[in-house]
């Protein structure tokens, strides 16, 4: 009697491994969009603090010198003018506020107006949605 011996190859078969691999990739690219919406929400969050910080230096500075600052830029150095000078506060400010996509703030007096001076961020590139500082 011949025993013949039968192969019985234990393993994956190519759908399988196939079927696998696009499981992990549908997972990668769920957790990639979500990390990208959480890094997203982080920036504006970032930028809503420093708007914020902005605002409160620009109001410190109208307390102090009695009109609000014709630019941003008085935050930081003290006026030329003999008058403004000697009731400038100081450095409100250390160096030029700009959001987290590395644009600088929008800052504009109203005189007359209410808001009295406006000061946003554009937003986004991706998805411009301008961040105003009064409505935070």
């Amino acid at each position: 009697m011949i025993h013949t011996r039968t192969h019985n190859c234990e393993g994956f078969t190519l759908i399988e491994i196939i079927i696998a691999i696009a499981i992990v990739g549908f997972m990668m690219a769920a957790a990639t969009l979500g990390l990208r919406t959480l890094q997203k929400m982080g920036q504006r969050r970032a930028t809503e603090t420093s708007l914020r910080a902005t605002k409160t230096a620009i109001d410190t500075y109208k307390l102090i010198v009695g009109r609000y600052p014709q630019n941003l830029k008085d935050l930081r150095e003290k006026p030329t003018d003999s008058k403004l000078a000697t009731k400038w506060p100081g450095v409100l400010l250390e160096k030029d506020p700009v959001d987290s996509w590395g644009e600088p703030f929008h800052y504009q007096v109203n005189p007359g107006k209410q808001p009295p001076y406006e000061l946003y961020s554009d937003g986004d590139p991706d998805s411009p949605a301008k961040i105003d500082a009064w409505e935070l």
